[in-house]
């Protein structure tokens, strides 16, 4: 009989041993050796959508068709004039090289762009763009990388004077260099050369 109770005895110290074991394995970290975990991606800066509705933005706007010869109106370079305000370096007939050149000497160019300002594109005769081309910014936002996302408003885009709004592009200040997201350009413009930016002074 003692021999009997001495077994149960040896059982039961040997189940409440194994309890006691497994409690503390459950309690132990699990290693994650060999796992990757999952990571957020940081969210890219969007430009905001614009504050005034279009109509308000495209006072400046007022299709004049070319007629015998002529040239239509308002060509790019008088629309980024009125919606900035920029009146400076009126040279004549004057083209947007020209008025970059002009600006550039006052010192009122940049090569970052900021909200408000002119991004003026080289002259680019392939493009129907013998003179250059400017576009008023309506917002500049830094990226991760050092690129900047743009939205963009122009008229001429299509060599009739025609008007687009909130383009999305992406400027690369090393290299100067413009790529149309969305907007009449993005099926073509995505090695588009900038000569800078002109602000107010």
């Amino acid at each position: 009989m003692s021999k009997l109770l001495y077994i149960c005895a040896a059982f039961a110290a040997l189940f409440v041993f194994l309890q006691a074991v497994t409690a503390r394995a459950a309690d132990l970290p699990v290693s994650t050796k060999g796992e990757e975990l999952p990571t957020e991606e940081p969210a890219l800066p969007v430009c905001p959508a614009p504050a005034a509705a279009a109509d308000a933005r495209d006072a400046c706007y007022r299709l004049v068709p070319a007629v015998n010869g002529g040239r239509c109106q308002p060509q790019s370079l008088i629309y980024s004039r009125c919606r900035t305000g920029i009146m400076t370096c009126r040279l004549d007939d004057t083209s947007p090289v020209q008025w970059f050149a002009c600006e550039k000497n006052r010192g009122a160019t940049t090569s970052l762009p900021t909200t408000g300002s002119v991004l003026i594109l080289a002259a680019n005769a392939k493009r129907g763009m013998p003179t250059g081309h400017t576009l008023h910014v309506e917002d500049a936002c830094p990226e991760p990388g050092g690129t900047w996302l743009l939205r963009l408003s122009h008229t001429n885009h299509d060599r009739k004077c025609s008007l687009d709004l909130d383009a999305a592009a992406r400027f690369h200040p090393a290299s100067m260099r413009v790529e149309f997201l969305s907007g009449a350009w993005s099926a073509w413009a995505s090695h588009l050369t900038a000569l800078g930016f002109i602000g107010k002074r």
